[in-house]
């Protein structure tokens, strides 16, 4: 751009010289300079990189400071889809159901992503938005993200080289698998991961969806949904009958998302098998001979 300037300034300057002089123009300028010029294309809103990787944790309004990193150098946070909101004055609220569509699409972009359910291993899902001030500059992006952590009782990112694509397609170490789970005063106190050759007495056996209904307001409530929803994934997992001796079989631990996590349209709920005693073996398709009904 400085040649140019350069250039229309000599030009307007050699037509006030020759004005002067009583001349008209020069061969080949029509004394119009405006209309040689095509206007400078709109400017247009930043948008982040479909597939990148970032060396900072998450945030709901990610920004253009955001630079990515290799997937293969240490990283925090790895971003798998990026989307667009329908135009409107006022960027969407969460809970709304453009924001829950939204998310529906990073759901399955992630899936797709990784080779199965982000909540089926150490993994959590979340969707950036652009700032107010992002939107009223024309920005209508949502950009889903992918990171790893620690595990179910300590949450805190985990640094990672190398992209998470088809980390959960087949037996990975990020997936969730054997457990020993203690119980105190009827309820689970800790869960620690084994491998499942050692003994366990808890094993993942899938996620439930819940249906799109309001968030259950109680406890009894949530344990309701969670044990019923959860007791057919488990039977499918273990390949035994739902039936009414399904307690004589196995038990069942399971795991709600928070409120606010549901409200979003993450409705998923980790079910897991427990048993009275200890195994050392997947308990996966054992079926009624493995977990007889006693």
């Amino acid at each position: 751009m400085g040649g140019l300037r350069f250039t229309t300034a000599a030009v307007l300057g050699t037509a006030a010289l020759l004005f002067v002089g009583g001349c008209s123009h020069l061969a080949g300028v029509d004394g119009a300079l405006a209309d040689d010029w095509a206007p400078p294309p709109a400017a247009q809103p930043w948008q982040p990189a479909a597939s990148a990787c970032y060396d900072t944790g998450f945030v709901d309004t990610p920004s253009l400071d955001d630079e990515p990193v290799e997937c293969a150098d240490q990283h925090l946070l790895e971003t798998v889809y990026v989307g667009a909101f329908a135009d409107r004055a006022t960027p969407p609220a969460d809970g709304s159901p453009e924001r829950r569509a939204a998310y529906a699409d990073c759901l399955a972009a992630a899936a797709d992503f990784l080779g199965g359910d982000w909540r089926s291993g150490r993994l959590w899902l979340g969707i950036g938005t652009p700032s107010e001030s992002a939107w009223s500059g024309g920005a209508r992006w949502y950009r889903c993200d992918l990171w790893e952590y620690k595990d179910r009782d300590q949450p805190e990112d985990v640094p990672r080289t190398g992209t998470l694509k088809g980390a959960l397609r087949g037996p990975n170490p990020l997936a969730y698998a054997c457990y020993l789970a203690t119980i105190k005063d009827d309820k689970v106190d800790t869960m620690v991961p084994v491998d499942c050759t050692k003994p366990h007495n808890a094993e993942f056996a899938g996620v439930y969806v819940a249906p799109d209904v309001t968030y259950p307001a109680t406890g009894k409530e949530r344990d309701d949904l969670a044990f019923n929803g959860c007791r057919p994934v488990v039977a499918a997992y273990v390949n035994v009958p739902n039936d009414g001796r399904f307690y004589h079989r196995t038990g069942l631990i399971t795991s709600l998302y928070s409120a606010e996590e549901w409200a979003q349209g993450n409705r998923g709920i980790r079910c897991h098998l427990w048993l009275d005693r200890t195994a050392t073996r997947s308990m996966k398709g054992v079926g009624t001979a493995g977990l007889p009904a006693g």
